[in-house]
């Protein structure tokens, strides 16, 4: 569970590092966990034998290379 956390944590560090002013960076980093979660929740709804870690890395990676999310976020 700690090694998935910590690579959700590099995600949203990589996709928020183009933000420029703080306040937005902190916003975004806020709110993006709760779209990955839902995303994952989401594959264990469709897919009830996948795990949670399994879930989460899938959620990720549909949701893109996190450095061009952060500097479309930036934009």
């Amino acid at each position: 569970m700690k090694e998935s956390r910590e690579k959700t944590d590099k995600w949203l560090d990589k996709a928020t590092a183009a933000i420029r002013f703080g306040p937005d960076r902190r916003t975004v980093r806020s709110e993006l966990p709760a779209h990955l979660e839902d995303k994952a929740l989401d594959f264990q709804r469709i897919f009830p034998g996948l795990t949670q870690e399994a879930a989460q890395e899938r959620a990720a990676a549909e949701m893109g290379d996190p450095a061009e999310i952060g500097r479309e976020l930036a934009r």
